[in-house]
C-alpha cells in the first residue's frame, strides 16, 4: 500500500553536524541518482544530455555520488516554465577547467565566469533578460577565500531573483558581495520560459564547461532565507550526514519504509530525530522526546507502520 507520505528526518553525527530537509518546492530537479537527467518532481521536465565532441554524461564522483560530467556539451530542459517575476536556481558545481565565460545556466538568463581586470575567473557575471549585463559577483566573497569557485572542489550555487527585482547570489550558503552596488532589475519573463540550459549556454555547446554538476533545482519563485541551508544540506562534504533515503520531500513512500543516509565520513554514532513538524525536528536536542534513537551504529532507521497524509 502506498501513500502520500513525506517525512522530516534530522541525522546528528556526534561530531556536531545536522543534516536538515528543506521547505522550498522546486518545478524541477535533477540529482542524477539513477543514472539519468530525470526531473525527480514529477512535473515532466526531464533533462536531454547534449552531445558535443564529447558528450556529456552521467558518472560516479567519491564525494557526490553520481554526477552529471558537463564535457564542454551540457544539459537542456524544454519547459515550458512556469516563470513570471522571480525565480532561483540552484546546484552544485566543480570547475574542472577554469575559462572565462563559461555558463552554469543560459537560457533567458546568463550567469557563467568571469574575469576582472585579469586571468582569474573567480567572478560570476549575470546578466537577463537576453543577454543584458546586471552585474559580476565575487566567489571570493570579498576576499575571505581567495581561490573561490576556482579551488578544485565542490560549491554551491543559489540565484534568486525576488519579485522586486533586488537580486542575489549565495555561494556556499553565504551572500556574496557584488563588484558594483546593489542591482536592482524587475522583469517579467512571461510565464512560459524555456528551453533551459545547464553547464552551457544553448543547445550548440556555447561556452559550455568543462566540469561537474548535481542535484540542479529550478524554482518559480524567489526561496526564502531560512531555506538556504536546506538546498546545502544533500552534499556538503564528506563529513556531512547526507542523501537522506528517501530523498527530502519524497512522495509515494511506502508506509513501513526504512529510513536511511550516507553517513558523515568521520562520524562514529548518529543521534536520529523523527517527527512531523519540520521546524520541531531542525530545532531539537538530545532532551526532546523527538530523539528517537540516541548513538546508534547503523545509518538506517525504522519509524514503524507511517500514517498517511503526513509531513
Amino acid at each position: 500500500m502506498m501513500s502520500k507520505k513525506r517525512y522530516c528526518l534530522a541525522m546528528v553525527c556526534l561530531v556536531g553536524v545536522f543534516c536538515v530537509s528543506i521547505k522550498a518546492q522546486p518545478l524541477a530537479q535533477y540529482t542524477f541518482n539513477d543514472g539519468t537527467p530525470r526531473d525527480i518532481t514529477g512535473n515532466g521536465f526531464d533533462g536531454i544530455l547534449l552531445s558535443n565532441v564529447t558528450p556529456a554524461k552521467i558518472v560516479d564522483d567519491p564525494e557526490r555520488g553520481k554526477v552529471l560530467q558537463i564535457n564542454q556539451s551540457g544539459m537542456q530542459a524544454n519547459g515550458p516554465f512556469d516563470i513570471t517575476t522571480s525565480f532561483t536556481l540552484s546546484c552544485w558545481f566543480k570547475i574542472d577547467i577554469p575559462r572565462t565565460g563559461r555558463h552554469f545556466f543560459g537560457g533567458p538568463w546568463w550567469f557563467r565566469t568571469d574575469d576582472q581586470a585579469g586571468s582569474d575567473h573567480v567572478w560570476i557575471e549575470v546578466r537577463y533578460p537576453e543577454g543584458n549585463f546586471l552585474n559580476k559577483v565575487d566567489t571570493t566573497l570579498g576576499g575571505v577565500y581567495p581561490d573561490g569557485q576556482l579551488d578544485g572542489q565542490w560549491h554551491h550555487y543559489i540565484f534568486i531573483l525576488p519579485e522586486d527585482g533586488a537580486f542575489q547570489m549565495y555561494f556556499d550558503g553565504v551572500l556574496a558581495p557584488f563588484r558594483d552596488a546593489d542591482p536592482v532589475r524587475a522583469h517579467d519573463f512571461g510565464g512560459s520560459v524555456g528551453p533551459l540550459f545547464f553547464g552551457t549556454q544553448n543547445e550548440s555547446f556555447g561556452n559550455a564547461f568543462q566540469g561537474y554538476m548535481d542535484d540542479i533545482r529550478v524554482f518559480n519563485y524567489a526561496i526564502g532565507e531560512a531555506d538556504i541551508l536546506g538546498l546545502m544540506v544533500e552534499g556538503l562534504g564528506p563529513e556531512f550526514a547526507r542523501k537522506p533515503d528517501p530523498s527530502s520531500e519524497a512522495s509515494d513512500v511506502l508506509r513501513d519504509v526504512i529510513l536511511g543516509w550516507k553517513p558523515g565520513e568521520f562520524a562514529d554514532k548518529h543521534d536520529v530525530y523523527f517527527g512531523t513538524v519540520f521546524d520541531d525536528v531542525n530545532d531539537a536536542d538530545t532532551t526532546s522526546p523527538l530523539l528517537v534513537s540516541p548513538g546508534q551504529d547503523a545509518n538506517t532507521y525504522d519509524p514503524g507502520r507511517l500514517e498517511f497524509g503526513q509531513t
